[in-house]
């Protein structure tokens, strides 16, 4: 049986709004900073429904949730980041769903 991904969306327009902001810097580290702060100031949301604000814009960011959290610019970097710890996108967006905001730092 197919494990299910929807989630309610606790996610702001403030927070969506800064996520993509960030996102336009194309720097890792700036989106990194604004995926944290709106973790820390959002206790009811995951990685999972912050990475699907970004799909759902058509943005090129992808977050791996294991074993840290990296943020990558691009679909074949996503892939071959996967690739590179021998994991899979299913797997990916089971630790982007299960990520709580005290496993960030």
């Amino acid at each position: 049986m197919e494990r299910s991904y929807v989630t309610a969306m606790t996610l702001s327009l403030n927070q969506c709004h800064s996520l993509l902001l960030a996102e336009r810097s194309r720097d890792a580290g700036v989106i990194e900073a604004a995926v944290n702060d709106v973790l820390t100031s959002n206790s009811e949301t995951n990685l999972l429904e912050i990475e699907m604000a970004f799909r759902d814009a058509g943005s090129p960011v992808y977050l791996i949730a294991k074993p840290e959290l990296t943020v990558v610019i691009g679909m074949p970097a996503w892939r071959s980041a996967l690739d590179r710890l021998g994991t899979t996108p299913r797997e990916n967006r089971y630790a982007l769903a299960g990520a709580a905001n005290s496993d960030q730092s």
